[in-house]
């Protein structure tokens, strides 16, 4: 066995060891074990190259862990927003984005998780790109609508300025963001959530959890995994406030090791 082979300690990387439970221990651990076999100086060059790496797809993978834990028991805190604005031209309410803030920041807080909305120019004519950013640890995940400057009507008539166009259609983008990215929905009452949390999720969401399996290394045991998480055995049954966790694990898994 030559030293640039032992530099994967018999083709098991540290990162694939840290992914198994060990964590930087491991990983650090395995690249020490791997250096006292080293010989000559290419190999050593080879497995300070491989630390560099390795170090930040380890601490990269644990933050990431960390931030899909903590995005867990927030959905399982917050799965409603109660609504309390009425649209006088659609008659119909909604929850205010204020609202949606005040209700999870004290949550985020205790989760050491940070949210950020912000705009930026958008590829489409006409429109606004409207940006969250949501962090954890060195970890983060990003998501954007497009939207125009809200100025008419239902009848398509102008019925604001273009400052309060742009307001509006700002606070209206982050609702819709703010409930992407939390997997929130809005309820008449705190009672509907309590509902929601023994339903189980659509056809439409079981046909993207299928797709996002098939793109994963391995279909079945990805599969297998995630009917086990859930604690369900067909993903027609699967808990609706369980989505958008293990929809984020299954997109995490692909391409990479089941």
């Amino acid at each position: 066995m030559s030293d640039e082979t032992d530099v994967t300690v018999g083709r098991v990387t540290p990162l694939t060891m840290a992914q198994e439970g060990n964590g930087a221990e491991g990983a650090t651990q395995a690249l020490l074990t791997a250096l006292e076999r080293a010989s000559t100086p290419e190999a050593a060059q080879a497995i300070a190259e491989l630390y560099e790496r390795v170090h930040v797809e380890t601490r990269t993978f644990e933050a990431r862990k960390a931030f899909d834990d903590s995005m867990a028991r927030i959905q399982a805190q917050v799965r409603v927003v109660v609504k309390d604005k009425a649209n006088e031209q659609t008659r119909s309410k909604y929850a205010k984005t204020e609202t949606i803030i005040k209700k999870i920041k004290p949550i985020l807080e205790g989760e050491g998780m940070s949210i950020r909305l912000g705009e930026e120019a958008s590829p489409h004519d006409g429109m606004i790109r409207y940006t969250i950013k949501c962090a954890k640890g060195g970890y983060s995940e990003t998501d954007h609508v497009d939207l125009p400057p809200d100025n008419t009507g239902i009848k398509g008539t102008t019925n604001k300025t273009l400052v309060h166009a742009l307001k509006s259609s700002g606070s209206y983008a982050q609702g819709i963001l703010l409930r992407r990215m939390f997997n929130l929905a809005d309820a008449d009452s705190d009672d509907d959530g309590n509902a929601a949390g023994t339903g189980v999720i659509t056809d439409s969401q079981v046909s993207v959890m299928h797709a996002a399996i098939e793109l994963c290394a391995d279909p079945e045991a990805v599969l297998a995994k995630t009917l086990a998480y859930g604690g369900v055995d067909d993903l027609c049954d699967y808990p609706a406030a369980m989505y958008a966790v293990a929809l984020r694990a299954v997109r995490n898994k692909q391409g990479g090791k089941a």
